[in-house]
């Protein structure tokens, strides 16, 4: 099986239509070369208290629909994970990592 070459007889490029996403695909906003550990660190925090501020409210409403549907049989986990005691503990430590203050501002207040 012999490969056909265009009308030019140059071989073609497979890949060509990928060539321009290149071109468009975003780049970051700050190189990560001059982002240091610490402000790393923090928006890694920051996106997992979001996270925790999610979950909580969503370990009550598991909770609530738990309580509401199985009328007398209950799994051990919903008494133990989606209690409301770890809900709010989950959701207080959310609220705790999102609202902490940036590395920048840490040592300008020092």
């Amino acid at each position: 099986m012999t490969r056909r070459l265009p009308p030019d007889g140059r071989p073609t490029d497979s890949m060509r239509h990928l060539r321009h996403l290149a071109d468009i695909s975003p780049s970051p906003s700050v190189p990560t070369s001059t982002v240091s550990h610490n402000e790393r660190t923090h928006r890694r925090l920051v996106r997992l208290g979001r996270v925790l501020l999610v979950l909580g409210p969503a370990l009550i409403v598991s909770h609530i629909l738990s309580d509401t549907q199985l009328a007398g049989e209950t799994a051990v986990w919903i008494y133990t994970l989606a209690s409301y005691d770890v809900a709010v503990v989950v959701t207080i430590i959310g609220a705790a990592l999102t609202w902490r203050t940036p590395p920048a501002e840490q040592i300008r207040s020092r």
